[in-house]
């Protein structure tokens, strides 16, 4: 899940409570967002590719996600 906001409080942690509250305990999710601090200004490329929110973080974080599931 990824999504250009900090991940604490964020869709993707409401979409955790959404599985817990199915008790959808098997389902697994990387969530991928801005770690809760300060973030300096800059191009949203430049953001993006520092947080790993560009299409390479994205597939780092999906292979990531695979790895686990092996």
């Amino acid at each position: 899940m990824v999504e250009e906001n900090i991940r604490q409080g964020g869709f993707g942690a409401a979409v955790m409570e959404l599985f817990n509250d199915l008790n959808l305990d098997d389902v697994r999710i990387r969530r991928l967002g801005l770690p809760d601090k300060f973030i300096e200004h800059g191009t949203p490329d430049f953001l993006r590719e520092k947080y790993g929110l560009n299409a390479s973080g994205i597939v780092k974080g999906a292979k990531a996600l695979l790895a686990r599931a092996g």
